[in-house]
């Protein structure tokens, strides 16, 4: 495998995954098969200047682009394929105070009833 062949199909591979394409996007956008594409990022095959430009206009990038191995900014970036702009994650809201906690009344085994509230506290302590 050339040297110079795998690193073309790495930088390819970087530029798609920047823009969270997938390997059946990108080939359907350039015109080719995916095991083509494939082939070209693995480092194995060696794409034609049509293919090459076709790659490009399917990435959103100049021609060029896909030549410079430095990491490319979004600028350089055709509008439909510039990724957004990162957004801060809203706070998130505050927790919910827990309710004050209710001192219990005696509770008393041998009453009646009557004598109980629904809770199960004397309704009228002696």
């Amino acid at each position: 495998m050339d040297t110079y062949q795998a690193t073309f199909g790495q930088h390819i591979r970087y530029l798609r995954r920047l823009r969270s394409l997938t390997q059946e996007e990108v080939a359907h956008r350039a015109g080719v098969h995916v095991t083509y594409l494939s082939g070209i990022e693995r480092g194995m095959r060696n794409p034609s200047l049509k293919n090459i430009r076709a790659i490009a206009e399917a990435l959103g990038v100049p021609v060029g682009a896909l030549f410079e191995l430095e990491p490319i900014s979004s600028e350089a970036l055709s509008p439909e394929h510039r990724l957004p702009e990162p957004v801060a994650p809203e706070p998130a809201p505050p927790e919910p105070l827990p309710p004050e906690p209710v001192a219990p009344g005696p509770i008393i085994a041998d009453a009646t009833p009557a004598e109980l509230s629904p809770t199960g506290y004397l309704a009228n302590p002696v």
